[in-house]
């Protein structure tokens, strides 16, 4: 009963909205009495999709509350919360009268929400984070003043974007939160003028957004600043003509689609990003949000064989995206990685705006780093691991009457054993852990069925089967028989030491780490092969690394105790010559690491089975 508590099998409704990006910006606010975030120019921008925030909301008895899935991705501080809080409390008030005119019951006012956000990028870093929070919440605290939010919801989401009396009502107030969260209900690509939010006619080929980011933390100058400043620049005089004029250009090119119109979009997108940062470098006082690392990459891009099919634009923050024709991303995120690769990189495509549904059940689960341990902790050793919130899977369940269980997400033997216990309904999954990445992917999706299965009533615990046991006996179909190692890390959401199938938990050192992907994919049964391999050809030598292996993981377990980075560093490379030894370092990969160590990288091993996946780097305190 209580993991049925725990996980929620009870009517609630999520929304996720994306961000957006945008290649003819807003900047600049005008003073009009009684309205917010009024803009001085016309703005442009793509849609994104993955990149988005995700908000679940769930009836109270009464009250309104707001929480952060994971308070340090998000920036979410007290004065945050209740800028977002009044928000929502703004858009209830309006919603009544909105909800009648679409023929949606209205609820009882006295009903209240609980509010849980999560990002899936940094926030305040110039990926438009409240653009996406505010999209979310409006359209999150319209739909809680119906009787039955998941019908008020399927009925708005289903109202074409050109029914502008629906939706200028929505984005209206949207605005009234963040002013370019407008632009985040449609997609691929949305004007925003004076007389609203309109979907573009586009035929641009498919594009993808390699934001790649460069600092993580919280902007010293907010957005809010920036609009206000720009005004003290001697060149703000010519900025809302120069804004309208791309603007204009900007629609006629993505209307003309093709190499030619992105080619001209191009031309468009760099030139307004180049003149907002010359507005801030000049505004008094002046200030700069590109760094040097910013500058590089837009060089870097510019030079590239790739470089008529890619361009480089900065929000308001450090963070660079570059957006390129899909056929040649691929190519172009390789040449970015191996060139600066300190820096970590998102991909997203272009989306079709915010959407949502009720459910009944849903779990975010971590990806998660092995420090120490791998291989040997199959047979006795030692493993130190820890989660990784920036990668997650997220598992959604929307009850329905009719076509009985669907899970279009999953193989259908994953769940077989099951298939007479399990309601009707759809099931979805959303993974942002690359699958073969050494991340957990796995692991992630076995602990959000066990959760699942518990919560639905198709799988009993008991003292002696834990949601662990249920997880692993699942997690055994995709690699055969596991340690339970990944299981356990990702399920405790804590650093662990792990040791024949019980697990210990550690003080986090808080640490700064980072993931690069060698681009090299072995499958973990072939990686756990060639170390059985090994055993067989010569026990006394794999014995030793065996042991060699343990030992890093001792150490490493001492320094998180101890709280000493240096020893933590020590452990790490000491696991890496265990791979080292084990075959399982490809060339790709062991480049990658030379490069991360000359860019001062603490530490730099393989992890998880390793022959390809991600590359784990420990850096100083100074240092991301």
């Amino acid at each position: 009963m209580e993991s049925r508590q725990k996980w929620g099998f009870m009517l609630k409704f999520w929304i996720q909205a994306p961000s957006n990006i945008a290649c003819v910006k807003y900047m600049g606010k005008k003073e009009v009495p009684g309205q917010k975030n009024v803009a001085e120019n016309p703005s442009l921008s793509m849609t994104l999709s993955s990149l988005s925030t995700f908000q679940t909301w769930e009836e109270i008895p009464s009250g309104l509350e707001l929480v952060a899935e994971d308070p340090k991705l998000l920036g979410l501080d007290e004065k945050s919360v209740e800028r977002m809080l009044g928000h929502v409390r703004f858009v209830q008030a309006q919603a009544p009268a909105y909800l009648n005119r679409l023929g949606i019951p209205v609820s009882d006012p006295s009903r209240g929400w609980k509010i849980t956000t999560s990002n899936s990028f940094p926030a305040g870093a110039g990926i438009a984070s409240s653009a996406s929070s505010f999209a979310a919440a409006t359209l999150g605290a319209v739909v809680a003043c119906a009787k039955d939010p998941g019908a008020a919801l399927e009925k708005i989401l289903a109202t074409e974007a050109s029914d502008r009396a629906t939706w200028n009502f929505l984005t209206d107030l949207s605005r009234q939160g963040s002013g370019s969260s407008c632009r985040s209900f449609f997609g691929p690509f949305v004007g925003w003028t004076e007389s609203g939010v309109t979907l573009l006619e586009s035929r641009m080929p498919k594009l993808v957004d390699l934001v790649c980011v460069v600092e993580e933390t919280q902007k010293k100058i907010s957005s809010s600043q920036a609009h206000s400043r720009v005004k003290s620049s001697p060149l703000w005089s010519a900025r809302v003509k120069n804004a309208t004029q791309r603007f204009e250009k900007a629609k006629a090119a993505i209307s003309k689609g093709g190499v030619e119109g992105f080619s001209e979009l191009a031309k468009i997108a760099r030139a307004d990003s180049d003149e907002m940062h010359l507005l801030f470098e000049t505004s008094v006082p002046g200030f700069s949000y590109a760094n040097a690392t910013s500058r590089l990459i837009q060089e870097f891009v510019s030079t590239l064989p790739e470089a008529e099919f890619a361009f480089c634009t900065l929000d308001a923050g450090p963070n660079v995206h570059v957006l390129v024709v899909a056929d040649y991303a691929e190519a172009v995120r390789h040449q970015l990685e191996r060139r600066f690769p300190e820096v970590r990189i998102l991909s997203d495509v272009a989306g079709r705006g915010i959407q949502g549904a009720a459910f009944s059940f849903h779990s975010k689960v971590p990806g998660k780093i092995i420090l120490t341990g791998e291989h040997a902790v199959l047979r006795g050793g030692r493993a130190v691991s820890i989660p990784c919130p920036d990668y997650f899977l997220r598992m959604t369940f929307q009850p329905k009457n009719e076509n009985g269980f669907q899970s279009p997400d999953l193989d259908e033997s994953v769940l077989a054993q099951w298939k007479e216990k399990l309601p009707s309904g759809k099931l979805r999954v959303e993974s942002t852990i690359p699958v073969g990445s050494g991340l957990g992917s796995s692991a992630a999706l076995s602990v959000a069925l066990a959760r699942f299965l518990v919560a639905v009533g198709a799988a009993r615990l008991t003292e002696d089967f834990s949601e662990w046991n249920l997880a692993r006996s699942i997690e055994d179909q995709f690699h055969g028989k596991s340690s339970g190692l990944d299981v356990a890390t990702v399920a405790g959401e804590v650093p662990i030491v792990f040791q024949n199938g019980k697990a210990s938990k550690l003080a986090s050192l808080g640490a700064r780490f980072s993931v690069h992907d060698s681009r090299v994919r072995l499958p973990t049964r072939e990686a756990i092969a060639q170390v059985q391999g090994l055993r067989t050809q010569d026990p006394a030598r794999a014995q030793e690394i065996d042991l060699r292996m343990d030992q890093a993981s001792q150490k490493a377990q001492a320094a998180l105790a101890a709280g000493n980075l240096n020893d933590l560093a020590q452990a790490m490379n000491d696991a890496q010559g265990c791979f080292q030894d084990w075959g399982l370092v490809p060339s790709q990969a062991y480049e990658m690491m030379e490069s991360l160590k000359q860019k001062g990288a603490l530490a730099v091993k393989m992890t998880g089975a390793g022959g390809g996946g991600m590359v784990l780097a420990l850096w100083p305190d100074n240092r991301l």
